[in-house]
């Protein structure tokens, strides 16, 4: 899950590109987006507790529209920037995996009522 050595190895080999660089993160929104919201889509299913496909649709473009504005300011400051926010979020996506996995009910671990006046994914929306 981890994505730092295609360009590391790229730079240190002198093969790297502008053209290169764009494609590798842009192809970045998309692998960073689609697993993700398809976990939340997955855990929680279209039930009570589940989520509107338009509700998916908007955390899809909200998850790559960050992303978009970060490579954006990849281009004007020449400098590229991701705090800790990135890879700690990769590390919870396999933590929900594993609890998903070693639960005994499957994703009911997941549809209990959260403290935001409602379920447990209206919590995760609010978050």
């Amino acid at each position: 899950m981890k994505n730092a050595l295609d360009g590391k190895h790229a730079r240190n080999t002198g093969a790297s590109s502008p053209v290169g660089e764009l494609l590798d993160h842009g192809v970045d929104v998309w692998r960073l987006a689609a697993p993700m919201l398809s976990c939340v889509f997955s855990l929680f299913g279209r039930g009570f507790f589940g989520l509107d496909s338009y509700e998916m649709v908007h955390l899809l473009l909200a998850v790559q529209g960050a992303q978009f504005l970060t490579l954006w300011q990849q281009y004007l400051t020449k400098t590229m920037y991701y705090n800790w926010v990135y890879d700690i979020g990769q590390y919870y996506m396999i933590g929900f995996y594993l609890m998903t996995y070693f639960d005994k009910k499957s994703t009911d671990c997941w549809q209990t009522y959260g403290y935001f006046f409602g379920s447990n994914a209206h919590v995760i929306e609010k978050c």
